[in-house]
């Protein structure tokens, strides 16, 4: 019973929607931080361009006027894109590398995909 409970809680504090419900396909980070990190993505939209967000914390946010305009993703507060929108391979993989700075520490991460409407999101994940 009281398992029922912690999952009801973490889905009101994710704005009601599990990171299995942001996620049309997969995102993972190895490395540490702050130093080099590499973001890696599979089961993207084949030949897809990712943009990379960044948030405090898992919730949810919708994204305003612009690509994706309305495209809720699981990741709130001080949220911004990291980098250049970043190409995704033929079988729908790809990876960046690049060097996390002591604020990006346990911030959170997410890949968003113009493909189709809405736009296509990840899971998120921790930059470690």
């Amino acid at each position: 019973m009281k398992f029922s409970w912690i999952i009801v809680a973490a889905a009101l504090l994710l704005g009601g929607r599990a990171f299995g419900q942001c996620s049309d396909y997969q995102l993972s980070i190895t490395g540490s931080c702050p130093g080099t990190v590499t973001v890696f993505w599979g089961g993207a939209p084949p030949g897809s361009t990712q943009a990379l967000i960044i948030a405090n914390t898992p919730g949810s946010f919708t994204i305003p006027p612009g690509p994706c305009f309305g495209t809720v993703i699981c990741i709130q507060g001080s949220v911004g894109m990291v980098g250049t929108p970043f190409s995704t391979g033929a079988a729908g993989v790809g990876s960046v590398a690049g060097t996390a700075g002591p604020g990006a520490c346990g911030k959170w991460l997410i890949a968003v995909t113009n493909f189709g409407s809405p736009c296509k999101v990840s899971n998120p994940v921790m930059i470690p």
